[in-house]
């Protein structure tokens, strides 16, 4: 539980700043007594209220979607993404909490941040919910080196775009 207490956290702290265009951010946090790193990659939406994010813990990727407004039950969601005016993907991913979809499907993950850097716009919707906007992101290429940097040497998390 104390794994997703810290990522939701800094979604929190970042859903609390103000802006008209979505926000990256990379962080890392160390263990002090073992020393192990989790590495986390976050994208907060337009609106300020929604995010999505990476998180490297232990040599294992976890890809989170967080909708404010959604409230569902059940095991698992079909996600529906859109890149700039590309076509639609869908993924299901499992719900981890009321608002938050999970997965630690590495070929998604890489697919969604290969196509994330290359374009302008991500739209994203959970079920049947309302869109999630991400525009003006430009710093994300910059955020997204430093996680490639860092997790580079995991072989689970290593990024492949």
């Amino acid at each position: 539980m104390k794994f997703f207490l810290k990522p939701l956290l800094l979604i929190i702290f970042i859903l609390s700043l103000k802006a008209n265009s979505a926000i990256t951010t990379y962080s890392v946090e160390t263990d002090e007594f073992t020393d192990d790193s989790s590495h986390r990659l976050v994208m907060v939406d337009d609106s300020m209220e929604n995010a999505w994010g990476i998180d490297c813990t232990n040599g294992s990727p976890l890809f989170m979607i967080y909708d404010s407004g959604y409230f569902v039950s059940g095991n698992t969601l079909n996600i529906k993404i859109r890149f700039d005016s590309d076509k639609m993907m869908e993924e299901t991913l499992d719900i981890y909490d009321t608002g938050s979809f999970i997965t630690r499907d590495t070929s998604f993950i890489n697919t969604f941040l290969s196509k994330a850097k290359s374009s302008n716009k991500i739209i994203i919707k959970a079920g049947n919910g309302d869109t999630i906007t991400f525009t003006g992101y430009n710093n994300f290429g910059t955020e997204l080196k430093k996680y490639v940097r860092a997790t580079n040497n995991s072989n689970a998390c290593k990024v492949d775009i």
